[in-house]
């Protein structure tokens, strides 16, 4: 099962395109918790931490011949949201991304612990 919701999470989220040079550490986290909602119980009861710079990383910088960078993200954070009993529970999640030059993002690895 957690295997399938994964594939989900990453067909739903694989490739969002958010404008042309848009490569920062805020758009990562507001992508992560877009493909975590993505794989919550109950998305509409989640309560994300606010962004901070501690929570985004780069963990890789590339730039091409013609100066265009590539930019690989982890993210981790909290958030807080009901299991399918109802009761709130805080979960631990981190997300990989891929950001290219134009614009396009790319979830790499998501797990929600």
């Amino acid at each position: 099962m957690k295997k399938s919701l994964l594939l989900i999470v990453c067909y739903l989220s694989a490739c969002s395109d958010t404008g042309e040079g848009k490569q920062t550490p805020e758009l990562a986290y507001q992508n992560c918790k877009q493909a975590v909602l993505a794989s919550l119980k109950a998305p509409s009861t989640a309560k994300f931490e606010d962004y901070h710079t501690g929570l985004v990383s780069v963990k890789k910088q590339i730039k091409n011949k013609m100066g265009e960078k590539t930019i690989y993200y982890k993210v981790y954070g909290e958030v807080d949201s009901q299991n399918s009993y109802g009761a709130m529970i805080r979960s631990t999640f981190s997300c990989e991304f891929t950001s290219y030059a134009n614009g396009s993002w790319y979830l790499d690895e998501i797990g929600i612990f």
